[in-house]
Protein backbone atom coordinates (compact mmCIF):
# COMPACT_ATOMS: atom_id res chain seq x y z
CA UNK A 1 0.00 0.00 0.00
CA UNK A 2 3.25 2.42 1.01
CA UNK A 3 4.89 1.73 -2.48
CA UNK A 4 1.16 2.34 -4.33
CA UNK A 5 0.16 5.24 -2.26
CA UNK A 6 3.79 7.20 -2.24
CA UNK A 7 5.61 6.52 -5.53
CA UNK A 8 2.31 5.74 -8.36
CA UNK A 9 -0.22 7.96 -7.04
CA UNK A 10 2.10 10.28 -4.72
CA UNK A 11 -0.44 10.77 -2.36
CA UNK A 12 1.94 10.40 0.64
CA UNK A 13 5.63 10.93 1.82
CA UNK A 14 7.53 8.31 2.78
CA UNK A 15 8.23 9.67 6.01
CA UNK A 16 4.30 8.93 6.87
CA UNK A 17 4.65 5.15 6.28
CA UNK A 18 6.33 3.44 9.06
CA UNK A 19 8.82 0.77 7.92
CA UNK A 20 6.66 -2.07 8.78
CA UNK A 21 9.16 -5.71 8.55
CA UNK A 22 12.39 -3.84 9.07
CA UNK A 23 14.63 -1.83 6.75
CA UNK A 24 14.79 -3.07 2.79
CA UNK A 25 18.46 -2.20 2.40
CA UNK A 26 18.92 -4.58 5.37
CA UNK A 27 17.74 -7.75 2.72
CA UNK A 28 20.86 -8.21 0.93
CA UNK A 29 20.48 -11.71 -0.11
CA UNK A 30 17.47 -13.13 -2.10
CA UNK A 31 16.67 -15.48 0.63
CA UNK A 32 16.31 -12.50 2.95
CA UNK A 33 14.80 -10.61 0.92
CA UNK A 34 12.11 -13.07 -0.72
CA UNK A 35 11.50 -14.62 2.97
CA UNK A 36 11.98 -12.06 5.76
CA UNK A 37 10.60 -8.64 3.75
CA UNK A 38 8.97 -9.56 0.55
CA UNK A 39 6.29 -12.31 1.65
CA UNK A 40 5.02 -11.25 4.77
CA UNK A 41 4.48 -7.86 3.17
CA UNK A 42 2.26 -9.15 -0.38
CA UNK A 43 2.15 -13.46 0.03
CA UNK A 44 0.66 -13.38 3.42
CA UNK A 45 -2.33 -10.88 2.64
CA UNK A 46 -2.48 -11.22 -0.86
CA UNK A 47 -3.48 -15.55 0.15
CA UNK A 48 -5.78 -13.93 2.65
CA UNK A 49 -7.60 -12.08 0.09
CA UNK A 50 -7.45 -14.51 -2.47
CA UNK A 51 -8.95 -17.01 0.10
CA UNK A 52 -11.96 -14.69 0.67
CA UNK A 53 -12.79 -14.42 -3.08
CA UNK A 54 -12.78 -18.36 -3.16
CA UNK A 55 -14.67 -18.78 -0.43
CA UNK A 56 -17.22 -15.85 -1.56
CA UNK A 57 -17.40 -18.01 -5.14
CA UNK A 58 -18.00 -21.37 -3.03
CA UNK A 59 -15.09 -23.23 -4.48
CA UNK A 60 -14.87 -26.05 -2.47
CA UNK A 61 -12.53 -28.78 -4.12
CA UNK A 62 -8.99 -28.31 -2.61
CA UNK A 63 -7.41 -28.51 -6.08
CA UNK A 64 -9.21 -26.28 -7.72
CA UNK A 65 -9.33 -23.69 -4.80
CA UNK A 66 -5.64 -23.73 -4.96
CA UNK A 67 -5.32 -23.34 -8.60
CA UNK A 68 -7.82 -20.38 -8.27
CA UNK A 69 -5.80 -18.83 -5.34
CA UNK A 70 -2.58 -18.84 -7.35
CA UNK A 71 -4.31 -17.57 -10.02
CA UNK A 72 -5.17 -14.59 -8.72
CA UNK A 73 -2.19 -13.62 -6.97
CA UNK A 74 -0.28 -13.95 -9.82
CA UNK A 75 -2.64 -12.02 -12.00
CA UNK A 76 -2.46 -9.13 -8.62
CA UNK A 77 1.11 -9.90 -9.50
CA UNK A 78 0.68 -8.42 -13.07
CA UNK A 79 -0.93 -5.63 -12.65
CA UNK A 80 1.81 -4.74 -9.86
CA UNK A 81 4.45 -5.08 -12.33
CA UNK A 82 2.90 -3.39 -15.01
CA UNK A 83 1.97 -0.64 -12.90
CA UNK A 84 5.69 -0.30 -11.53
CA UNK A 85 6.44 -0.25 -15.65
CA UNK A 86 3.91 2.19 -16.47
CA UNK A 87 4.98 4.54 -13.70
CA UNK A 88 8.42 4.33 -14.80
CA UNK A 89 7.19 5.61 -18.41
CA UNK A 90 7.65 1.75 -20.26
CA UNK A 91 5.96 1.38 -22.85
CA UNK A 92 6.02 -2.50 -22.40
CA UNK A 93 2.97 -2.50 -20.09
CA UNK A 94 0.95 -4.87 -22.69
CA UNK A 95 3.51 -6.97 -22.61
CA UNK A 96 3.61 -7.33 -18.63
CA UNK A 97 0.47 -7.99 -18.69
CA UNK A 98 1.06 -10.60 -21.19
CA UNK A 99 3.91 -12.23 -19.23
CA UNK A 100 2.27 -12.55 -15.86
CA UNK A 101 -1.07 -14.12 -17.27
CA UNK A 102 -3.58 -11.09 -16.83
CA UNK A 103 -3.80 -9.94 -20.00
CA UNK A 104 -5.43 -12.64 -22.93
Amino acid sequence: MSIFCVCILRFDETHEWPILFGNPVERYTIQRFWGRFWHPLFGIPGKFWAGVVVETLGITNRRVRNAVVAGILLGISGVGHALVTWRLGGSCVDRDLWFWGVKG
